[in-house]
């Protein structure tokens, strides 16, 4: 297993061996395009259950897999909702800029783990932004195969001292997607 710790990132490529942490990154993007089925589960506010709901999302990854841009499409009770990410990571941050029904919402959370452990490679990451339009703190943690793919989301109150569960993506990568 490789762990990393940022944004102590000096040591990155003595961690790695012969690859870059950009190098590392950009081949973990680079591995997430294609299409992908699998749910949605987020936590209700007014029943504070967990929702479970199919999602379906499409990710083109961008030149030198700088970038990746996720196209969601689910039904949440009552309407269809479709909705696009665009996902940058580089050694020091994860940046998600997202379209909401008010515009495009951008989030900068720093790396605090990178983890490489067979094929599944696991990024940590945690900032400050917004959950149902008031301040939060963010935890973030994205897991990837070639296979599978979750998106997990927490947040807490601006010096709470807890996270809570608010959203999670789980998703197989579909047999038609190649790779």
């Amino acid at each position: 297993m490789k762990t990393l710790f940022a944004p102590l990132l000096l040591a990155l490529t003595a961690s790695l061996g012969t690859a870059t942490a950009n190098e590392l990154l950009a081949a973990a993007v680079k591995e997430t395009e294609g299409s992908w089925s699998g749910e949605l589960i987020y936590r209700d506010f007014g029943t504070d259950k967990r929702v479970s709901i199919p999602h379906r999302r499409t990710i083109h990854v961008g030149p030198n897999a700088g970038y990746a841009v996720h196209q969601n499409a689910f039904t949440d009770p009552g309407y269809k909702v479709f909705s696009a990410q665009m996902i940058r990571v580089n050694p020091e941050a994860v940046v998600i800029a997202s379209t909401t029904p008010d515009g495009i919402e951008t989030e900068t959370m720093l790396i605090q783990s990178v983890t490489k452990e067979s094929n599944v490679f696991e990024i940590v990451a945690t900032g400050s932004g917004t959950d149902d339009g008031k301040p939060a703190e963010l935890w973030l943690r994205i897991r990837s195969s070639p296979t599978h793919m979750s998106i997990e989301r927490s947040v807490r109150a601006p010096g709470g001292t807890r996270y809570e569960f608010r959203n999670e993506v789980r998703l197989n990568r579909e047999p038609s997607s190649g790779r």
